[in-house]
This record gives C-alpha cells, structure tokens and sequence, in this order.
C-alpha cells in the first residue's frame, strides 16, 4: 500500500531494456567518472540509480540481479578480467541476455562521438524518452489481464526449439571474420536438411505415428532425439532449446562447439538415411519405429541405434549381414507373445499390426528392386490424415447376409447391373435421368446373360421405378428376395462355417484373420455389406486415388488361391490358401509352433 505498483500485462522486454539502459547511464557517469568505484564496490552503496524496480513473476527482482551484474562488472574492470561476469552469466539464460544488453549499452555511452555529450543523450533518454501505455484499470468493463495478454499476442509466431537452436549456432559471436562462410554453409546445409526431413516418405519412416504431427520444423525430431528429450519432458516446452544452451554457455571455444554439435546432427541423419536407401533394412526397421517395443516402451531411434552398433563410444557399426539378423530377431521379439488364438475381429489393434507387417514383408520379398511399403501411405491413413480416412478390418467373405440399405439400393442396383452386364452408367447420370431411358442401354447387356441371370436384372431396374401407393411394403419384399437370391448365386461351395463349436464357446470362423484385409474406411464404406465380386471392383477402382496394401490387391486378385475356377467368390479353401501365405511370409518372424486354432482345424 505504501508504494505505487502495476502489474505490466505486456511490454516486460521493454522495460527491462529500459532499465539496463539507465543503469548503463549511470555505471559510465557517476561510478566511473567519480573516482570511487572502489569504495562503492566495498559499501555497496550508490550502485542502483533511482527509478523503477520490475518484481518478476520467475525470477530475483530487478534490483537483486542488477546489483549482482553491476558488481560484477565493476569487479572485472578493477581486474581487468571477465570472471565475474562469466560467473554471473552462467547462471541462467536471461541473466546472460541481460549482461549482453548492459555491456552493449556501456560500450555504446563510452564511443568518443557520445561520450563528450553524456549529459546531453542523458537528458533525452530520461526526459524525451516516453512509453505509450495503456492504463485498463480507468476504463470499466475492460477484459480480464490474461484475455487481454492473450489478444496482443494472437498475431506473434513463437520460435520452436529448432529455430531457437538455429539462432544459436549462426550467431555472429561464434564466428570469426575468417569464419562467416563456415555460417553460411551451416546454413544452406540446415535448409538442406531439412528439406530432405520434409520428404513424406523419409519423415513418416523415420517417426512414429504419435508424433509425425507434433514437429512443424522437421529437424527438431533429430535434436529431440539427441537431448535425451522423452516423454517425462513434454511439459518442458524449452527442453531441446536449454540442452544446447547450457553447453554453450559453457564451451571454451564455441566455434569448436557448434562445429562438434551439427557433426553429430549429420551423423545421425547419414544413420536414418541409410536405413531408409536400403530396402531390407527401410522395410525392418520401418515397422519397429512404428510397432516395435524395449523394456516395454515404444522402440526409438536411439534404441535401434544402440542396438546396431557394436562400440557405440567408437561409432563401430556390425557388419550389415549381421543388422539384417538382428532387425529380423527385433522383429520376432514384437510378436513373442502373439497367438494364433488372438487373431479375430475382436483384438482389432493386434489384427492390424499382423496385418500391416505381412503387407511389408510381402513388398520386401517382392523380386522388383523398386518394391517398397509406403510407410507415409499407411500412417497418414492410420492418422486420418487422407481425407479424413482410417484403416478398417475389412472382411473379406461379408460377414451377414446381404441386405442393403433401403437409402443405397438404388446406388447398389447400379453396382449389380453394371457386374452383369459390363455396362457402365454413373449413378449420378441415372440420378438425372428422370424418363428413365437408360434402362435400353442395358438392354444389349441382358440379352446375352443366362435366364437366371437376366431375371436378376430384370428385378433390378426396377429399383428405379418410383413405386405405386400403398405398394411400398410389397415391392420392397420382392427386391430383398432378389438380393438374396444374388447372395446365394455368389456363394462359395465351400463357404466359411459361421457357428463353430470351441469347447462350451461358439466361433465364427469369419472372424479369424484369413477373411480379413487392411481397408480404407472411404472404399470399405462405398459398398458396404456388399458380395465378393463388388467389393472386389470397387476396390481396383479406388486404387488411383488412395493407398491399396499390396496383400489386400492380391486377395481380390486371388493371387493366394491355389484353384482359380472361380474367381467370383470367397470360399474355405481361399481362407485357408490365404492363411498359408501369412505363415510363410511370416515364419522367420512368428512363434514355434504357429498354427491354426483348434476350432478352425475341426
């Protein structure tokens, strides 16, 4: 109550810079000048002018470190040493951002051209020197302190860890004139960098999926990675940023410093990019980055790296015969624990990560050298990042019978007529044709089918006829019987058994992963609870505008199926070819004794 206070909202840099510069004034007029410097150091007495003192929310007061950096500074120039100046410059980031600014501001007041004019530039510093502010407690009804805080500060970009860490290196006290164009190829190598970073494809192979998003400068993650940065320290919004710092702050030569810190950076980089230019490496390592786990925690880059090295203090890698060993015994250990018991519709998380692996061995076996899995495909699909699309397990054999929705039976009918008869007409353009006369156009298509394929069609085009009153209910029994009879016309003759008895439990064997494929929700959503030979259309269709895994392409294909006379159907015999072809993709990989579950055997 007995002083007059202000909380500041906004402006705290200038004040603090407004107070380093009267300090400046009155260090070089009337301690220096005065001949008693060696006393005021003893007393401590007269070292801080009168003026303003700033309390701060997270550190000393002003008058506290001004004092410390005051004496220190008087100390050195009686000395003549910089000791205590270093010392007080160590102690925190701010503290050595504020001796920069004094000593700048003593030096600047002692120039021959301003120093015979002291008074003068006094004078206009202290009297012609104005803040414009702005006063919120005389206007009612003003925003809270931190609505307003928040409203000045909305527009201003905030430097990420890796921009602040640039700052530091390209700094110009780290350079000798000799040494600028040592600064300006750090600097074209960092864009290059991160150039390369920002690359799809190495970026989503490089970081899992938690964290492909949280980094707008890509070359952070590698800085992250090298400050030891985990998930105890996300709170910490500086961590990466202090690391480095702190080793500046205390590096004797930190030209040698930064030198030692961006080869480490391109070492690690040279690292990942091998990995990545190597098929068989980029396809092991590529999943473990995604699903593998050390100590039961996600696997990290460092982990691998560790791994892979056999003197890692030498930087000593082991012979690559040996990596591809080791990545394929790291691989192994992520499904030790992995059943065959676990692999049905209820454990979606486990069916994906099989599924997904057997995706990118299938790719890595594949005799094309330019065969490669799309890790940035996958997680970007995984993220919901492509059109707001997800990865479905999508079943194969549908796993009810085939009724459809009575909003897209229209749409569906379509989708049948054009499987019938080869004939393509756009719903859209069907939509639009109100005298309905492109029903003639399949006419051509129905006259070549057998008899019960034409009655099918026949059925089906009436589902664009705009029905009679009172003859809804009636007409629409009439197309569920013909959907049902299509169902049956596309049965397999040796289809999945839905009720099997497993001890007192009964299972589906459309359940278990050999009626399973990885989908995108957009095209599994297109069709539906649809039949064998429409999803399997809509599916090659989609395949140029979104990512299709290579296994799931070849299941449609029946590219697993050892008897090929029927390529319109999904039957026993296919599951279990397609279930052969993940054991043998994946036997280096699976448990001893990795085989079908009792049930399904039966």
């Amino acid at each position: 109550k007995d002083e007059k206070l202000y909380e500041v909202i906004d402006g705290q840099q200038r004040l603090t810079t407004m107070l380093l510069m009267n300090q400046a004034f009155h260090i070089v007029k009337n301690i220096e000048k005065s001949g008693f410097r060696d006393l005021i150091i003893k007393t401590e007495k007269g070292l801080i002018p009168s003026g303003y003192d700033i309390k701060y929310s997270t550190r000393k007061n002003s008058y506290t470190w001004l004092k410390e950096l005051t004496l220190a500074y008087l100390h050195d120039q009686k000395e003549g040493t910089t000791t205590h100046i270093n010392k007080f410059k160590s102690k925190c980031r701010d503290y050595y951002h504020f001796e920069e600014v004094l000593s700048v501001c003593i030096t600047a007041l002692k120039d021959e051209k301003v120093i015979c004019k002291l008074n003068d530039w006094e004078t206009l510093f202290k009297e012609r020197a104005k803040f414009i502010w702005y006063d919120k407690s005389k206007v009612p009804f003003e925003d809270s302190n931190e609505m307003i805080f928040n409203r000045l500060n909305a527009t201003k970009i905030k430097l990420n860890n890796a921009e602040l860490i640039k700052a530091l290196f390209l700094q110009k006290g780290v350079y000798s004139n000799d040494r600028i164009v040592n600064r300006d190829q750090l600097a074209i190598d960092w864009d290059l960098l991160e150039k390369r970073l920002q690359d799809p494809e190495f970026w989503m192979f490089i970081c899992r999926s938690e964290k492909v998003t949280a980094y707008d400068t890509h070359i952070e993650y590698l800085f992250d990675i090298l400050s030891g940065k985990s998930s105890n320290d996300k709170d910490r919004e500086n961590f990466t940023f202090d690391y480095y710092y702190d080793m500046y702050l205390v590096a004797h030569d930190k030209f040698e410093f930064v030198k030692e810190q961006w080869k480490i950076i391109n070492e690690l980089f040279q690292i990942l990019e091998e990995w990545y230019n190597n098929r068989h490496f980029y396809h092991l390592t590529g999943y473990l980055l995604e699903y593998g786990m050390k100590d039961n925690k996600p696997m990290t880059i460092p982990d691998l790296v560790s791994i892979l090295y056999e003197d890692l203090e030498k930087k000593r890698m082991m012979p690559k015969s040996k990596w591809l060993y080791k990545l394929t015994e790291l691989v192994k250990d992520s499904l030790s624990t992995l059943s065959s018991t676990q692999l049905v519709f209820a454990n979606k998380d486990i069916m994906i990560k099989v599924l997904m692996l057997f995706n990118v061995i299938q790719e890595d076996n594949r005799s094309n050298p330019n065969a490669r899995f799309s890790f940035n495909e996958f997680k970007r699909i995984k993220l919901g990042l492509h059109e707001g699309m997800v990865w479905h397990l999508e079943h194969i054999a549908s796993n009810t019978d085939y009724v459809p929705d009575l909003d897209k039976r229209q749409q569906l009918g379509r989708d049948l007529l054009e499987y019938f008869t080869g004939i393509d007409i756009s719903y859209e353009d069907i939509k639009k044709d109100r005298d309905l006369t492109f029903k003639a156009k399949y006419t051509e298509g129905i006259e070549l089918l057998n008899d019960k394929e034409k009655d099918f069609c026949i059925s089906l085009l009436q589902l664009f006829d705009s029905l009679p009153e009172g003859q809804e209910a009636i007409e629409e029994k009439e197309l569920q019987r013909v959907f049902y009879e299509i169902q049956k016309h596309f049965d397999a003759d040796d289809p999945l058994r839905e009720e099997v008895l497993d001890g007192n439990r009964t299972r589906n064997e459309k359940d278990f992963i050999w009626n399973f494929v990885l989908l995108n929700s957009r095209t599994n959503m297109s069709y539906g609870n649809s039949i064998f030979p429409i999803k399997r259309k809509r599916i090659i269709r989609d395949e140029d505008t979104v990512f299709t895994p290579i296994g799931t392409r070849n299941v449609f294909d029946k590219a697993y199926s050892h008897k090929l006379s029927n390529l319109i159907t999904w039957g026993r015999k296919d599951a279990k070819d397609y279930w052969d072809e993940i054991n043998r993709t994946l036997m280096k990989f699976l448990p001893d004794n990795f085989k079908l579950p009792q049930y399904i055997k039966q």
